[in-house]
């Protein structure tokens, strides 16, 4: 009992620092990795004037943006065996507002190509009502509209972003413009898009393109008007109305989706969604067949 006592004591010795076993090979080198990016400002996928709008940033925000496209910067992670980096593209505030900050990426993701790094680009989904609106005058009728015809926002606090209708043809052409820059100005090796994504009921988007569209949607669906009354009990699709929702009916309280009309509407904005990422992606790979899609 006394020797296994002593045993114990000195593994617990051991693992308190008390020996003197080498570190392994990887904790020296996770020590010097740690020595080398002590200093590195890493790179963001927001742009700087995301964060001033956002509010909530450190003091030294301009300073530390800055300090990311500093070849230096991008040295001393070189050096430290990074190999790849996601950089700030588009954000949503329109082509125009953004190009400073686009050109700042260009010249980043040029000088990691030259020392061997791959970078990812940054694409959002959303519209900054304030400055989009002004570069692109037509894009507040690109906008997703709930049931009472209320713009559907980012979030409660970030309300001067807009989604975007996935059934507006316009907005998508517009973004396949963002994508070519990044493809052939940044020549991005991957393109990564946030928040592209339907949000969810009473958020769905009702506004007169959706609704159109899910009659079509509804037609190619059941073809025959036998079709449709076996599926609806009407003859015709025009007679349908999407479910609305209250404090009284709300979706969260949904236990089962069984409104036939509620099960179709769920699989059209299903639909909407990958269809709209499918597209994006085919006219990327399109453009070059080589750059990832996130």
């Amino acid at each position: 009992m006394k020797k296994i006592t002593a045993v114990f004591l000195f593994v617990l010795w051991l693992g308190a620092g008390g020996g003197a076993a080498a570190q392994s090979r990887f904790e020296r080198s996770a020590q010097r990795k740690r020595e080398l990016t002590k200093n590195v400002e890493w790179p963001t996928h927001e742009p700087v004037m995301f964060s001033l709008r956002r509010g909530g940033h450190r003091d030294d925000l301009i300073q530390t943006y800055a300090r990311q496209h500093d070849p230096d910067n991008i040295q001393a992670q070189l050096a430290a065996g990074v190999k790849y980096g996601r950089l700030h593209f588009y954000k949503g505030f329109g082509i125009d507002y953004e190009r400073t900050e686009i050109d700042k990426s260009i010249a980043m993701a040029d000088f990691m190509h030259k020392n061997g790094m791959k970078m990812s680009i940054y694409v959002a989904g959303t519209m900054f009502v304030e400055t989009f609106y002004r570069e692109v005058r037509d894009a507040v009728n690109w906008e997703q509209r709930d049931q009472n015809n209320r713009p559907v926002y980012y979030s409660d606090t970030q309300t001067y972003r807009h989604f975007a209708c996935p059934n507006e043809p316009n907005y998508r052409e517009y973004i396949k413009k963002v994508l070519r820059i990044g493809v052939e100005e940044v020549k991005a090796d991957q393109i990564f898009f946030d928040n592209v994504f339907l949000q969810p009921e009473p958020k769905s988007c009702r506004c007169p393109r959706c609704q159109r569209t899910f009659k079509d949607f509804l037609r190619t669906r059941y073809p025959t008007r036998e079709a449709v009354f076996r599926r609806f009990g009407y003859p015709d699709v025009d007679y349908l109305v999407v479910n609305d929702w209250d404090v009284f009916n709300r979706p969260e309280d949904v236990v089962a989706v069984d409104d036939p009309v509620l099960q179709e509407w769920t699989r059209f904005r299903n639909e909407t969604l990958a269809r709209t990422c499918n597209e994006y992606y085919d006219f990327i790979k399109g453009l070059n067949p080589k750059i990832a899609v996130g």
